[in-house]
Parts: C-alpha cells; structure tokens; sequence
C-alpha cells in the first residue's frame, strides 16, 4: 500500500535535524552556555556550565609549550555602599568567562601585585576537567599591568611534567619569595578528588618574564570533619612564620596548625599539630553557616602583631533553600598560639556582591575568598564569584578590625 520510499525523506529530515541540533549545542550557537559533559554517574549536584568562549580559549591552548593565546585582563570599578566596603574591582576577559577565584599578593621587589586566576576547560584530553591557571600583573592602583600568562603547575604524577587538575592557587609571600598552595589529585581519571593532595610551589616571577613554579613539598593531611571522604582544600599559608618555617592552618577553632620545613626542602609531608585553644569565633553559624577556609593569615596592621584572614560560612543546599549559600567574614589570630582572639559577628555582604559579568551558576551563590593584601588604610581581598567571576574588595582597614568580635561569654 505504502512505499518505502515514503519514510525516505522524513527520516533523512529527522537525522539532519538532529545532526544540527548536536553540532549547534556543542558550538554554542541556541545560546551562551554548553553544558559539561562528564559521565552521568559522576555529575556534581551543580553542573558547571563552560561558555563558548571558554570552550574556544581551551581548544587552542598548547600546554606543553606553556603557550596560550593574547588574554588582555580588564577591570571594572564600582563604588559600594557598605559600612566596611569601600570599593569592588571585578576583572574579566573577552576571551574567556569562567575566570574565577583569584589568589592576590604584593611583589616583594616592587610596588605591584601578583593575580591568578582559575579557569576550567572541560572534556580536553579524555578528561572530565581540565583546569588551567592564569597570572598577570597589577599595578599600585590595582590595574592590569600586561595580558595573563599561563602558569603550569608541576604535578607529582610520573607520567606528566605538569599537572593538568591542580585548583585554586593561593599565593603569598614568605622569607621574601613568592609561595603557592594548590590541591591537586594523583590520578587525571579521579573525578571525585578523593586522592586530593595539596602542594606546595616556590614561584619566581620577575618582572618581564614568564613566571615559573618549582614543586615544594606535598602536604598528605586528613580531612578532620568527615573522616574517610576526600581530603579538604580548606588550608591556608599563615605569613610571617616562626623562624622562617612555612605554618598552614585548618578548621579555625580550634586550629589544626601545621609546622613546616625549612630549606633545602627534602621531606615531602609535613607534620601538624592541633592547637588548645577554645573556640573563640562570634560568628553566628546558624545564620551565615559552618565556616571555611579562605585567604592566607597576615599581619592585620602595622600596630599590632595580630594576624588577619578572611573565610567563608557555607550554607548548603536543601529542599527548602536549594541554592548553596557562601558568605564572607574575618578573623583575628595570635600569632603566639594560633589562637583565635575575634572574627565577625555577621557575614560582610551587599546586594550586588554575588553578581558578575559572565553569570555563574544559577543554583549557588558563592563569595570565596581566597587572596589578601594590605595597603595603608584598606585590605584587598580577592573573590571568587559563583563559580564564573572574580573580584578584589577594597575594606576599609579600621571599621573591619572594628566590627570584630570576641565570642560572648
């Protein structure tokens, strides 16, 4: 009754509908974002969404020569009215829109500073993802200074030079020289980072060349809260360390402090010790979450021997509130027993904190602080946006250490 040849043509129509839809989805051409394509089983409860852009930057980076294409570092102004912000730089580049959670710190050599930046490339190499590290310089009034350059990061793994999966670099300075911490995982293949190890990296970044990181030591410390899951990225460097030794610290009360080596660095872990001291911390975690890690430790002002850091209280998502909340506050520490002497009572926020020209993800809000820097009469801390943007926050040096406080007896 029906010829074959009827079906022909709907079905040829069919598959080439198809066909353009796959290859429009994966050029970004029905919209901004394209979706990431892990396997379905080791999909985050968030996905993270990699612009075209992104995708495009990625193709074309060739990183074993340490070559990436021209990205020209931009920075936006905005005065903020708040009771200790003062003023937010948020930077961005054209060519990529996942530029996110920037580490911060003063050229030891020169009245500049030292930014870098996380960006994730997704499905390159048969990996889940690729994450790559970006720095650049700013001038005295926090300006780019010359396009981002590619940082590789030396990886522990035998089979590559650099490591292709270490996140979220802080930087910062002891004994004169420029210091990175990084987490990282043995295997490519490990999605989850359950064999998460953070490293430690000595930087040269003289002025005019291309910076260099050398592998330090590799720091195999335990998640202190949830014993057997994946170790925690939550330490941080604490500067102006005891006789020139690297000192980290964790779970900020009571701390979990860690005592580094000195040259010429032939041990690969370092030992830790847990401090005595009571919980001193104001913070109303039942509002504003548990708290975090978050910026190095440094000397909160030249009057005082007290160290200063900023971290985040994370809120997570549930049925009710299915965005995961991050909110920024600080803290005090003395610098003779790690002790914690004040932090913030409330999380330091304002409406458009949580805002960023590329977006983000839509089902978290993060503010992540994870570099810090003073000046005369502010701190700079650098931010991680939702996953997707980055900014410095200029505060108002007196009324933060003012808004401080010891926890109530």
């Amino acid at each position: 009754m029906f010829s074959n040849k009827m079906y022909i043509a709907p079905i040829l129509a069919y598959f080439s509908l198809l066909l353009w839809t796959c290859v429009t989805l994966y050029l970004g051409g029905c919209g901004r974002y394209v979706v990431s394509e892990a396997p379905s089983h080791l999909q985050p409860t968030t996905t993270r969404l990699l612009s075209t852009t992104s995708r495009a930057f990625c193709t074309k980076v060739q990183f074993a020569k340490g070559k990436i294409p021209p990205i020209q570092l931009k920075v936006r102004k905005t005065q903020i009215t708040h009771p200790i912000v003062d003023e937010e730089y948020e930077y961005y580049a054209d060519e990529i829109s996942n530029l996110y959670n920037p580490s911060l710190v003063k050229a030891p050599d020169s009245n500049t500073y030292w930014i870098s930046f996380r960006v994730d490339c997704d499905n390159l190499n048969s990996f889940a993802t690729q994450t790559l590290t970006l720095i650049g310089r700013l001038d005295a009034n926090l300006h780019p200074l010359e396009p981002l350059q590619l940082l590789r990061l030396p990886s522990y793994s035998t089979s590559d030079h650099y490591s292709m999966s270490a996140q979220d670099l802080r930087l910062f300075n002891w004994d004169g020289n420029i210091y990175g911490l990084a987490n990282d995982t043995s295997s490519h293949r490990d999605f989850e980072f359950k064999s998460r190890k953070l490293h430690l990296y000595q930087i040269e970044m003289a002025q005019g060349t291309t910076p260099i990181a050398h592998f330090h030591s590799r720091m195999e410390l335990p998640d202190f809260e949830r014993q057997g899951e994946r170790p925690s990225k939550n330490w941080v460097p604490i500067s102006g360390a005891h006789n020139h030794r690297n000192i980290f610290g964790y779970f900020i009360a009571p701390h979990h402090i860690t005592i580094g080596i000195t040259p010429p660095y032939k041990q690969r872990t370092i030992p830790h010790l847990v401090s005595s001291c009571p919980s001193n911390l104001s913070w109303d975690g039942g509002r504003f979450g548990k708290v975090r890690g978050g910026t190095p430790l440094i000397q909160a002002s030249q009057e005082t021997n007290e160290l200063i850091a900023f971290f985040h209280g994370v809120q997570k998502a549930t049925n009710s509130h299915p965005q995961a909340l991050y909110f920024l506050g600080a803290y005090l520490v003395s610098p003779d027993n790690f002790c914690v002497t004040r932090s913030s009572p409330e999380a330091i926020q304002y409406s458009q904190l949580y805002t960023s020209i590329h977006g983000g993800n839509a089902n978290v809000r993060i503010a992540f602080p994870a570099g810090l820097t003073h000046f005369d009469t502010f701190y700079a801390v650098s931010m991680g946006i939702n996953d997707a943007g980055a900014k410095i926050l200029l505060m108002n040096k007196d009324k933060l250490l003012g808004s401080l406080r010891p926890k109530a007896s």
